[in-house]
């Protein structure tokens, strides 16, 4: 995952070149999406599997405040990445979620909430069916900005 937003990369703009300030968020969370979502995607419709609304216990994994908590220091001199230093398990699927291809850091818990920071495509997407326990082990989420 390594492709930031075009709400994230105003925000650096206008941040590094205008003087503008931008907020750092009070929460990141992780959605898991049916398609790889795009630069203009905003919480609201990014291509999320269906939300606990319908059904199926997936919510957006909360990750809490940005901190070390869950990411290294980005390592690296030609494109310096972070990766996720412990695993992130979502909750045990009760229905079937589907095909699994794209993943997004959002800045909001809610279901089709909030703002879409960076996405990704899976490297390998997967079927997530009733019973599964989707998981990205420590070292499975690399983010770069290149």
């Amino acid at each position: 995952m390594s492709a930031m937003s075009d709400y994230l990369e105003s925000g650096i703009i206008d941040h590094f070149l205008r003087g503008q300030t931008i907020s750092k968020p009070s929460k990141i969370c992780l959605a898991l999406c049916s398609g790889v979502p795009v630069d203009a995607n905003t919480g609201a419709n990014i291509p999320e599997i269906a939300g606990d609304h319908a059904g199926g216990a997936y919510v957006r994994k909360n990750l809490g405040s940005p901190s070390n908590t869950y990411f290294s220091i980005p390592s690296g001199t030609v494109t310096p990445t972070t990766t996720n230093v412990s695993a992130i398990e979502f909750a045990q699927a009760t229905a079937d979620w589907g095909y699994i291809s794209g993943v997004a850091i959002v800045d909001a818990t809610g279901w089709g909430k909030g703002n879409v920071l960076l996405y990704g495509a899976l490297t390998t997407p997967r079927i997530v069916t009733n019973g599964d326990i989707f998981r990205f082990n420590a070292g499975d989420i690399d983010i770069s900005m290149a």
